[in-house]
Parts: structure tokens; C-alpha cells; sequence
């Protein structure tokens, strides 16, 4: 008799109907999170490269920026700015688009591999094929990838987030920004975003995990027609109806 909580919730999606509706689900979360993760791939210079500063350094090639240091590694960050100095004119200092560095190159390889590599593993595994044998191990092991991501993405996200809030210290930009007086005000919501998808996407999988190791359904008798005796994954033997 089950007595875990977890497994006890686990043993709700434990039918094959179930799990493929879970698979499906998961498939379409990958989709979309992909399609997040390669809009954050490119930095966005709002109206930033339109200011002039009394240094006489230009910021036109938004690009360029992000991707010298320190900033190509206290990435991603994205921020507004306002000129609080009325001397200045708050109206022609003030943003209308968010200026932004994507994340770091490393986070973005490592997220696009894993989830390609875990959505052409699902679809195969949605279908039965002899793939299915190692159905527990793929599944714990995107489990443990998603979520060593989710870990990458919350600490860069967080690192970035700080950096702006510090208006970039010890920077050709800080010292600009002080010039101007602009106000940054700063936001890193898309990219937590991307980072929340990541930890749903290891949960999901270590609950496929769990409800794979509790069907009982996964392969049916001959005739079409469910049976007592039901082949598991590693053979053919009768799966234990309690679990101890």
C-alpha cells in the first residue's frame, strides 16, 4: 500500500493515457520554451544608443557591448532609464524600450541541446519504441539536467539583476549614466521566466519517472484487452500489485 505522499500523487498519472497526456504536455512546454529562449538570445538596445554622453563614448553598437566585459558575464539584465536631473530635460532622457544583454552563451547552448535532445526522446518514447526500455533512466536523468539548468539560470539571472541594481559598477557605464543623471530602473522578468520553465520541466519529468514506475498498463495483453499479467519494460514477469 502506498503511503507517500508523493507517490501517492504520482499514482494518479499512473496510466499509460495519462502519461502520454503528461509527455504531450511537456512537449509543448520545450516548444515554447525554446521559442522564449532564442528571443532572449539577442540583446536589445532600446533607446539607449541614442544618448549623448560628456565622455564622448558612444553606445550604438549595443551589441558589441554586451558581449565585451565585464558585462558578457554579469549577463542577462535589462533595464529602463530616467533622467531625474530637470536641468537636462526628464523627457528626452527617458526610455520607451527596455535595454537588455542576453544571457550568457554558455546557458543558452547548454538549455537549446537539452531540449531538443528531450523533445525527440519524448516523441519516441510517445509511440513505444524499443526506446522505452530505458524509459526510467532517460526520464530521471533530463530530470537532474533540467533542474542543474534551472540552478545555472536563477544564479546568472540573479547575478544580472544585481549588476544592474548596482547602476553597473566600476563601468565606463556607471560613470555615463551618473553624467546624465539617469535613474535605471531594472527587470529581469523574461529571463525568470525562462528559469521557472526550466524547473517545471524537471518536475515533470521526475513525476514521469515516478508514474512510469507505477503503471501498469504500459503494455496490454494480446486481444487488445488488459490483463493480470502484464509485461514490464525489463521483461516479461508479474508486476507486484503493493508496493512495500
Amino acid at each position: 500500500m502506498l503511503t507517500d505522499p508523493y507517490l501517492l500523487f504520482a499514482s494518479c498519472f499512473a496510466t499509460w493515457l495519462r502519461i502520454k497526456i503528461i509527455m504531450g504536455f511537456l512537449i509543448v512546454l520545450l516548444i515554447i520554451q525554446m521559442s522564449l529562449s532564442a528571443w532572449l538570445t539577442y540583446s536589445s538596445a532600446g533607446s539607449f544608443t541614442g544618448l549623448t554622453f560628456p565622455s564622448g563614448r558612444s553606445y550604438s553598437n549595443w551589441n558589441s557591448i554586451c558581449e565585451d566585459m565585464p558585462y558578457s558575464y554579469l549577463s542577462p539584465f535589462s533595464f529602463s532609464y530616467v533622467s531625474n536631473n530637470a536641468t537636462i530635460g526628464a523627457a528626452s532622457y527617458s526610455s520607451n524600450v527596455d535595454t537588455s544583454c542576453p544571457w550568457p552563451q554558455p546557458n543558452s547552448e547548454f538549455r537549446l541541446t537539452i531540449t531538443v535532445m528531450s523533445m525527440v526522446t519524448l516523441g519516441c518514447l510517445y509511440v513505444k519504441t524499443p526506446l522505452s526500455l530505458l524509459a526510467r533512466l532517460i526520464f530521471s536523468t533530463y530530470a537532474m539536467l533540467f533542474f542543474a539548468m534551472f540552478v545555472l539560470d536563477a544564479v546568472a539571472t540573479t547575478v544580472g539583476k544585481s549588476f544592474c541594481t548596482s547602476s553597473f559598477p566600476n563601468t565606463n557605464l556607471q560613470v555615463d549614466l551618473q553624467s546624465l543623471s539617469l535613474e535605471v530602473t531594472c527587470s529581469n522578468t523574461q529571463f525568470e521566466v525562462v528559469a521557472v520553465f526550466d524547473l517545471m520541466c524537471s518536475v515533470l519529468f521526475l513525476l514521469l519517472h515516478s508514474a512510469w514506475v507505477l503503471t501498469k498498463d504500459l503494455y496490454l495483453a494480446k486481444g487488445g484487452k488488459d490483463s493480470t499479467e502484464r509485461k514490464t519494460l525489463l521483461g516479461s514477469h508479474t508486476r507486484k500489485e503493493e508496493l512495500v
